[in-house]
């Protein structure tokens, strides 16, 4: 702006000049937020008195690195929110420059009491944080019921509810799912075929594992129906 005379060419008194803006911007020194919980999620399989390790990533959105970041999971059954979990750990380091802006955040096994929904909420503790809107993300997610009670194993019951067409199928449910009660299967069918391989050691049936629940009193046992029995 020229107040002393009349500007002859003023094509050239604003700079840009051709019409972008210049766009900058301007962040803290020190700025830590909670990016995303990657464990639990809402599409997640969660069973009860199966544990799962709570994991997230936290994020520096200053300029310089930062160091010793606290961070919280805490966990809470719905409704209600009546927590269940609540444990701190602390990240050592985030660099400022993207991508390594980002960090895990992996904290100690929660196992879940019962099936039901929860919700998680992580949040970034950083001592003298000046933005603490970005502090907390959460996520609720579905726990999902153990087995208990008679199940089927063959084809007799192809369709129907609690069958299991075979032995490998109602296998993976009992590793994966656990027992909170005693559980029976049921065997529908005259014969049954089951096959090993290279990866069972040839093995064609294994129920040495851990399942998740089972005791003296939740017992799982394997055992004809009486229509089976009868014949």
């Amino acid at each position: 702006t020229l107040y002393s005379a009349i500007d002859q060419q003023a094509t050239n008194d604003c700079v840009p000049n051709d019409g972008i803006p210049y766009i900058f911007q301007v962040n803290y020194n020190e700025e830590a937020g909670a990016g995303a919980i990657s464990v639990p999620t809402s599409s997640g399989r969660y069973f009860a008195n199966r544990p799962f390790r709570p994991q997230g990533e936290i994020t520096n959105n200053g300029i310089l690195d930062l160091s010793d970041v606290p961070v919280r999971m805490e966990i809470y059954t719905l409704p209600g929110r009546q927590k269940v979990y609540n444990e701190v750990i602390v990240v050592q380091s985030v660099d400022a420059n993207f991508p390594n802006n980002v960090a895990a955040a992996i904290f100690p096994l929660y196992t879940p009491a019962a099936a039901g929904q929860y919700e998680a909420c992580m949040t970034v503790e950083y001592p003298g944080d000046p933005d603490n809107t970005n502090n907390q993300t959460c996520m609720t997610f579905t726990v999902n019921p153990n087995l208990q009670g008679t199940y089927t194993i063959g084809l007799k019951n192809a369709g129907k509810p609690n069958n299991y067409p075979t032995f490998e199928l109602a296998a993976n449910d009992l590793y994966e799912k656990g027992v909170s009660g005693p559980v029976t299967f049921e065997l529908t069918d005259a014969t049954y075929t089951i096959a090993g391989n290279n990866q069972t050691n040839n093995v064609a049936y294994d129920l040495s594992g851990y399942v998740p629940g089972m005791s003296a009193t939740n017992t799982v046992t394997f055992k004809p129906s009486l229509e089976r029995s009868l014949i």
